[in-house]
């Protein structure tokens, strides 16, 4: 019979606020969430693990290195005496 009244204006205004503050909690919690997923700004592929679990990064330290997809990364190898001859642009023969 007591379940069947209705709840005093003071206890529903109460239950109204703790649903309130949960569903604030709730979109904070989603909010952090999301900060948490580390998402490329276009495709590609990992070429470099920069930062390994448990390392320090700080908000600007890159983590890993992404190769944009079709793109080739090549590393030469230079000897001393032709090294003064290669800057930047340098059409090279890749064979």
């Amino acid at each position: 019979a007591v379940g069947g009244l209705p709840g005093r204006p003071e206890t529903i205004k109460a239950a109204e606020n703790q649903v309130q503050q949960a569903q604030s909690e709730l979109g904070q919690a989603r909010w952090r969430l999301s900060k948490r997923v580390l998402a490329a700004p276009s495709a590609g592929r990992v070429n470099d693990v920069i930062r390994n679990p448990g390392d320090t990064a700080g908000p600007t330290a890159p983590v890993i290195s992404v190769l944009p997809d079709g793109a080739v990364k090549l590393s030469v190898y230079v000897p001393e005496t032709a090294f003064s001859s290669v800057k930047v642009g340098t059409l090279l023969s890749v064979r």
